[in-house]
């Protein structure tokens, strides 16, 4: 939900931390974890279309 009203909707991270009542930091962590997650995704599909 986080990555999704950063990258998608455009919010900030402080219009996400007042939507979702969380810390700066948690935020932070989504954001690192839903990354983390699609760089695997596109490194998947990039090795297995070699």
């Amino acid at each position: 939900m986080v990555f999704r009203l950063i990258k998608e909707y455009g919010l900030s991270y402080a219009q996400v931390k007042e939507v979702m009542d969380i810390s700066q930091n948690t935020i932070e962590t989504h954001m690192k974890l839903a990354l983390k997650k699609l760089k695997m995704i596109v490194d998947s599909y990039y090795n297995s279309s070699k």
